[in-house]
């Protein structure tokens, strides 16, 4: 149920229409009243064969997505957090240097809206916009997803085949309203991983402690969708 509302929501969502930023006017108070980043899972029922994908080679690529929709329900979870910390910088660096806008402090809003387990909040743009406190109220979520997939026949205890591989696709969308409510900005951009991956920890956070980080990981490819957004 949860992913068809999701289905229906990027139906409507393509159906709107877009509206590229008008930079005619600079915007020296914009306040990010949303932020969120969240991804495609997969269950065991997404697995072909009666081992549900549960194989050696395929453990820790379903380990890691388990961890990763346990981490992003707890407030103690570093690693989810500072994922969160890098992609609003990538966000916000490229932003104001690319088409000048200022955005205010991420916290400008505590205490007036919700704010999430990492510090980013959750609020309604169209709301914080009517107060007139700030230029504009800027929505900012990001949705990835794996399109393309590669298969890999297993015969161990039981036969089946098991996803192994894929094609993450990163989907950006930021809105943008004034005081009036007016729409400024109203764009949804996606990106693809040119090469398949094997995901795991290291493609879930962009980072691993003892080795070397090679091939597309999160942080990349929404580096890749917000210089496309912005124009590089």
């Amino acid at each position: 149920m949860k992913k068809l509302f999701f289905l229906i929501g990027i139906l409507f969502l393509g159906c709107a229409a877009q509206v590229p930023l008008k930079r005619e006017q600079p915007l020296h108070r914009v306040v990010v009243v949303y932020f969120d980043f969240d991804m495609q899972t997969l269950e065991p029922e997404e697995y072909e064969g009666e081992a549900r994908g549960l194989v050696p080679d395929l453990l820790n690529a379903y380990q890691a997505f388990k961890t990763m929709k346990e981490v992003m329900k707890s407030p103690k979870n570093s690693e989810y957090g500072i994922l969160y910390d890098s992609l609003y910088a990538i966000f916000k660096t490229n932003v104001e240097k690319k088409l000048g806008l200022r955005l205010l402090p991420i916290n400008t809003l505590k205490g007036n809206v919700h704010y999430g387990l990492f510090g980013y909040p959750k609020g309604n743009e169209k709301k914080v916009a009517q107060s007139g406190n700030y230029d504009a109220a800027l929505h900012v979520d990001a949705h990835l997803s794996y399109p393309q997939r590669k298969s890999t026949s297993y015969n161990l205890i039981v036969k089946g085949k098991a996803v192994d591989k894929f094609k993450p696709k990163m989907t950006l969308h930021v809105k943008m309203v004034d005081s009036k409510g007016a729409v400024l900005w109203n764009q949804k951009v996606s990106v693809k991983s040119k090469e398949y991956i094997v995901l795991n920890r290291k493609f879930l956070f962009g980072f691993e402690r003892e080795e070397k980080i090679t091939g597309p990981t999160i942080p990349e490819l929404y580096r890749q969708a917000v210089e496309k957004l912005v124009g590089k």
